[in-house]
């Protein structure tokens, strides 16, 4: 539902301002998890929490830095496949 057709409000019952939308998102730094493991290249390096996001090197140095490559290009597809959507956040204690 796109906010233009609700009224959102917080559990003081003021309103909430719009979401943003995706290319709304400001430039920001963030952490992902990664599983190296050797292969019969080398490394081979992937990011559990996006699917499918994989690289290797023949190094772990190498391996690292080509899965930064890897997670920037598969958050630009998302952005973009994504691109006018309403965003929220909620957030999540885990242990």
């Amino acid at each position: 539902m796109r906010s233009g057709s609700c009224r959102c409000i917080g559990a003081d019952e003021t309103p909430l301002a719009p979401a943003p939308t995706v290319r709304e998102i400001p430039k920001m730094t963030l952490s992902y998890p990664v599983i190296l493991k050797p292969s019969e290249e080398g490394v081979a390096v992937g990011c559990p929490t996006l699917p499918g996001c994989w690289s290797q090197g023949k190094d772990e140095k190498e391996a690292l830095e080509n899965i930064r490559s890897a997670i920037s290009e598969y958050l630009a597809a998302q952005k973009e496949l994504l691109k006018g959507e309403e965003l929220r956040e909620v957030q999540v204690n885990f242990s």
